[in-house]
């Protein structure tokens, strides 16, 4: 009987931490569907506290409250509370309980059915080392402290282990790729289920054949190389996308006054392996097109659609000035991408205020729809409390949360 009761007490429990993983893809809110960015308010002491809103809409979902933030993964993200503390929580501010960490990893399936984590806990030993020197550094015989890192991935849909206990340098070793996942040399696949399934273990010929596949069955000639692990080259799929581009409308609708020359241009794409949220597939061509005058400092730039057949950045830029109503004109002499598709980053100068460097550039984030700057974004996120977000690896297929990223500042701007 005293068995029993200690079996219903520890299934109880149980479930109860179960229930704490929960299960959130049919219980997201209608409400908080759509693209969350931080924006930042001020508390009674005037500090900055962070929350969320809908960057369609402008409607805040999550109220600031949060000493820091950082960009949503899928439904997922990280906050600190404090300076101390960083919780996972959902789109509906749910905390999720993963257990301790030092860093997190998210990935997002580019199909949106799913979400994972990779955990990470740093941990110290001692060593003993033999004195040596090499390339001009030596060391002498003793004992040393090491740091060393365990890795668990959870996922987030069910709350079930994915990997246990990995002691490497995984973090460094993962890159996402559509509804797949490297891990190593395992790759991983996101079902529309939510479940996550190991389709090639320490194999890395199967796990080339599958992703080979895969690319060949959406029409993307990248390129899967193997050796001790698996790279995938892109290079071709983009030299294809982008072959045999005509500029011949494009330099017909530069303005009479426009005096610059055309120099050369570079297919413009949103990179799946840098920027959160950016498709696989690139479905429209855009050219970034350079050109230069008799300056060789002089060099100026805009966004080119081919696909619709327009300027979708101008080089030029007509601006008012609103106290004397004088129209100026300006060139974009620097473009940066952003996390929205619509805003970039950009600078603009003319002959008058100098294309010399050190000289003062204006400019600032610009909305390709609304044709307009937007003085309410806040520039240059970095992540802090070693939380760490991203949406793909890099070309080396290290995990970087992109270094740029556009996010409201300004509350009173808010609905």
């Amino acid at each position: 009987m005293k068995n029993k009761f200690i079996l219903i007490i520890f299934c109880l429990i149980y479930l109860v931490q179960c229930s704490n993983m929960g299960t959130v893809a049919n219980t997201t809110a209608e409400k908080n569907t759509g693209n969350l960015i931080p924006y930042a308010d001020y508390d009674s002491e005037g500090e900055r506290i962070w929350g969320y809103l809908n960057e369609d809409s402008g409607e805040i979902v999550i109220t600031a409250k949060y000493n820091h933030v950082n960009p949503f993964v899928g439904n997922y993200t990280t906050v600190m509370p404090n300076r101390w503390d960083t919780y996972i929580i959902d789109i509906n501010e749910k905390r999720i309980n993963v257990g301790q960490f030092d860093r997190a990893f998210f990935l997002a399936p580019e199909s949106g059915k799913g979400a994972a984590v990779l955990l990470e806990r740093k941990f110290q030993r001692k060593i003993f080392r033999f004195g040596g020197s090499f390339l001009g550094s030596s060391w002498s015989t003793g004992f040393y402290t090491e740091d060393y890192y365990k890795f668990r991935m959870i996922n987030l849909v069910n709350g079930k282990t994915v990997i246990r206990n990995h002691v490497s340098y995984l973090s460094q070793c993962i890159e996402n790729i559509g509804n797949y996942f490297l891990a190593d040399k395992d790759l991983y696949q996101f079902l529309d289920n939510g479940n996550i399934i190991c389709v090639a273990k320490n194999n890395i010929p199967l796990a080339a054949q599958i992703l080979r596949g895969y690319f060949e069955q959406r029409g993307i000639s990248a390129v899967v190389e193997t050796s001790y692990r698996i790279s995938i080259n892109y290079r071709p799929y983009i030299r294809e996308k982008f072959a045999n581009p005509d500029f011949g409308k494009a330099l017909q609708d530069l303005p009479s006054h426009f005096d610059m020359t055309y120099d050369k241009s570079e297919p413009f794409y949103r990179e799946h392996t840098e920027l959160l949220n950016a498709p696989l597939d690139i479905s429209e061509r855009k050219f970034l097109l350079h050109f230069t005058n008799e300056d060789p400092r002089g060099r100026v730039m805009g966004i080119y659609s081919e696909s619709k057949g327009e300027w979708e950045l101008p080089p030029w830029m007509e601006i008012t000035d609103t106290e004397t109503n004088i129209t100026h004109t300006f060139y974009v002499t620097g473009i940066q991408k952003t996390n929205n598709p619509d805003i970039y980053g950009i600078n603009i100068t003319n002959a008058k205020i100098g294309w010399h460097r050190n000289v003062l550039v204006y400019g600032g984030y610009y909305s390709i729809s609304k044709k307009e700057f937007m003085p309410n974004l806040y520039d240059e996120y970095p992540p802090r409390g070693g939380v760490i977000l991203m949406m793909g690896g890099s070309t080396g297929r290290m995990i970087n949360f992109p270094d740029f990223g556009t996010y409201y500042a300004d509350f009173s701007r808010l609905k």
